[in-house]
């Protein structure tokens, strides 16, 4: 029996303030400096490959768990939900392309100073932990959904 795997995807994400225009969702995106504080969204944005050797059998789940945040989780622009300091599973092998893209929306200022550059570079570091799980099928179910590593 094959055990799951885990893909950390703490680096590289980088960071963009976005201003919500209407209810509806338009949006866009400007300097921090330019934009209203009540209109401002941060947005840490991450791309990655799909595993390779997957099967439609596998299960893969997107593991979340922030320090102090709370926040809007999207892959592929389909809304994955909130996530926050409570570790949080998420089935997410029929979202999978070869090429995707993970957001964390955080709506509340007062955060934001943990989402400052982690080097020199102006990269992020994820402010908590973020893998994506995967479960071979003849493995059986996930059921630990985040480990404290740091």
């Amino acid at each position: 029996m094959n055990a799951p795997h885990l893909i950390r995807l703490h680096q590289v994400w980088t960071h963009t303030v976005r201003i919500v225009q209407d209810e509806g969702g338009g949006a866009a995106t400007a300097d921090n400096d330019a934009v209203p504080q009540g209109e401002r969204k941060s947005v840490l944005c991450r791309t990655f490959n799909a595993p390779s050797g997957i099967t439609d059998q596998d299960r893969i789940e997107l593991l979340v768990r922030l320090r102090q945040h709370a926040g809007q989780i999207r892959l592929n622009d389909t809304e994955l939900g909130p996530v926050g300091s409570e570790p949080r599973s998420i089935v997410i092998g029929s979202l999978l392309r070869p090429h995707n893209r993970i957001e964390l929306v955080v709506s509340d200022p007062a955060t934001w100073i943990d989402l400052e550059p982690s080097s020199k570079d102006g990269k992020h570091r994820f402010p908590g932990e973020i893998a994506l799980r995967i479960a071979p099928a003849e493995s059986g179910p996930c059921v630990a959904p985040c480990d404290d590593g740091g």
